[in-house]
């Protein structure tokens, strides 16, 4: 398994991303506080070429806010 971690400040607070590119793909297990376990986080692109953030199977507010503050951690 290729893992790898990062921290973003999501709200004031340092939240832990797990990074996992196992599968070919890269997925985001994001730990929040409160919450149990991880929001599995991932881009996928649109049948019209556009990317967007989604939050297991759903393109959510919180996974777009998520997914650019993990753009701007790993670029």
């Amino acid at each position: 398994m290729k893992r790898k971690t990062i921290y973003i400040n999501y709200h004031e607070e340092d939240i832990k991303v797990d990074i996992d590119e196992s599968k070919g793909i890269r997925s985001f297990l994001v730990y929040l506080p409160g919450e149990d376990g991880h929001l599995d986080i991932s881009i996928k692109t649109d049948a019209e070429g556009n990317e967007n953030w989604y939050e297991g199977e759903q393109a959510t507010p919180r996974a777009k806010e998520i997914g650019e503050l993990i753009e701007l951690a790993t670029m």
